[in-house]
């Protein structure tokens, strides 16, 4: 194996972007995982790994749902961003021959 093969567990998926962006939204990862289609369990565990990823935590956890530390509001812009790119070039694609 070579160093230019990337392992599957060292990539962020855009997966881990939408489904941190909707926690965020939300306000909570049960109503994420509403709003997605998900359990509450497959967003937890989502976001456990994107954080283990950048190596910082997103939310404070409370029973009554998730905030965002001042790290997760900065990914958050991030986030949002890579998507929208992410989004844009997709709808691009048919242009490009």
């Amino acid at each position: 194996m070579t160093e230019d093969v990337v392992r599957q567990r060292d990539v962020i998926e855009l997966r881990h972007l939408r489904y941190f962006v909707a926690a965020a939204e939300h306000g909570s990862f049960r109503k994420a995982g509403a709003a997605l289609g998900l359990s509450q369990s497959a967003i937890s565990r989502c976001i456990a790994d994107l954080e283990g990823h950048i190596g910082a935590s997103l939310f404070h956890r409370h029973t009554s749902g998730v905030t965002q530390t001042y790290a997760g509001q900065r990914f958050l812009i991030r986030a949002r961003e890579v998507i929208r790119r992410a989004l844009l070039h997709k709808s691009c694609e048919g242009f490009i021959s």
